[in-house]
């Protein structure tokens, strides 16, 4: 009886008509021999970004691979998914970074930015020091609507004097001169120059704390919101 042939290897055929691309999430889930549980874990986060935990997430770079996760997150980076859940997802993968620039810029953005104003008014709060965070943010919107009087008596009542509820620690002649360009009733363009000044100085020093926290440690992490 004659000995029987080893089998030759066998050939796959790679259909014409279908589009195979090591970017694709079948692909990514190819690659990986991964079970589909895993890839219909990333649909389920995909549509809804509230199931994408941490857990899930670090899982599926485990899984999946960080460069192979990385590429499926930039091939579908357009409109409001991108915004969305891929802006979360690409938190809760690689962190949070601070903007380069100054402190000053950096502690423009931590008040202006929706996300990051969160961390840093809650540290603000722990501190006994928002109103430094909500004067700047109003002088900020002051500025951003034209300078109203409207806007500015608001301010001036809120902020300024003994009587008002969120008293700001400025130096008497900061205070002053704000004062006396008030009773002319005209908004001059320089009117919060000065105040601003003030209470940045005071942001400046809130935040000295607040980038080597645990709140800021929540934030760079990319917690949703502060723990602390």
């Amino acid at each position: 009886m004659p000995d029987k042939k080893p089998h030759a290897g066998v050939q796959r055929k790679v259909t014409t008509g279908s589009h195979y691309s090591p970017d694709s999430e079948e692909a990514l889930h190819h690659n990986s021999g991964a079970p589909t549980t895993s890839t219909a874990e990333l649909r389920r986060a995909v549509s809804d970004p509230r199931s994408a935990s941490p857990a899930v997430i670090m899982g599926l770079q485990s899984r999946y691979g960080n460069q192979a996760v990385q590429r499926l997150i930039a091939k579908s980076s357009s409109g409001e998914v991108q915004r969305g859940f891929l802006g979360n997802l690409k938190n809760k993968m690689f962190g949070r970074k601070v903007p380069k620039g100054t402190d000053e810029e950096a502690v423009h953005y931590f008040i202006t930015d929706p996300e990051a104003s969160r961390f840093f008014k809650k540290y603000c709060e722990m501190e006994f020091s928002t109103e430094n965070f909500n004067s700047y943010l109003l002088i900020t919107d002051f500025i951003k609507k034209g300078l109203p009087l409207s806007l500015a008596i608001a301010f001036q009542r809120r902020f300024i004097g003994r009587q008002a509820p969120e008293e700001l620690n400025l130096p008497s002649n900061v205070v002053q001169n704000f004062q006396a360009k008030m009773k002319k009733g005209e908004m001059e363009p320089d009117l919060f120059d000065k105040v601003k000044e003030s209470i940045m100085i005071n942001l400046l020093d809130t935040y000295s704390r607040f980038k080597v926290s645990s709140t800021m440690g929540d934030w760079t992490s990319g917690a949703e919101n502060p723990t602390t």
